[in-house]
């Protein structure tokens, strides 16, 4: 995986600016991102009732969930609608089309979880997430 130079632009302002999360959005009392966890993710995603408010959600994870911004930002209302309704079977992976499984777990994090790196290290999925947007290499994504 690779980091663009504007996401690494991205995420030292937002770091030197102290990157906090939304309590309504999170559900999770002053979470700053190094103590984001998936579950603060997946409670988002349970309870995020409208578009605009999953676009303000994956803006404050930005650049981490750049690739479901993405997504989010082509939704409309019913789109948004249509995810929500079938989220259960997006989960339990009985829904076939592939449309919005980015917004059910973003690459990054995603990537983060296969490789156990919060589990391997004791840290929260947060800071391994920003540790390795740090270290990654430099690439153009043209």
């Amino acid at each position: 995986m690779i980091v663009t130079q504007q996401e690494r632009e991205k995420l030292e302002e937002k770091l030197s600016e102290g990157w906090q999360l939304s309590q309504e959005l999170f559900g999770d009392p002053g979470c700053d991102i190094h103590d984001f966890m998936l579950e603060n993710y997946t409670y988002f995603i349970n309870h995020v009732d409208s578009v605009e408010k999953l676009r303000e959600g994956l803006r404050q994870l930005s650049p981490i969930t750049d690739d479901a911004l993405k997504v989010a930002e082509s939704m409309s209302e019913q789109d948004f609608a249509y995810f929500k309704e079938n989220l259960p079977a997006y989960r339990e992976g009985t829904k076939t089309d592939k449309k919005y499984g980015t917004l059910l777990i973003p690459n990054r994090i995603l990537a983060v979880g296969l490789l156990g790196l919060s589990e391997r290290y004791g840290a929260p999925d947060g800071a391994v997430l920003v540790r390795l947007m740090e270290t990654m290499p430099i690439g153009d994504r043209r």
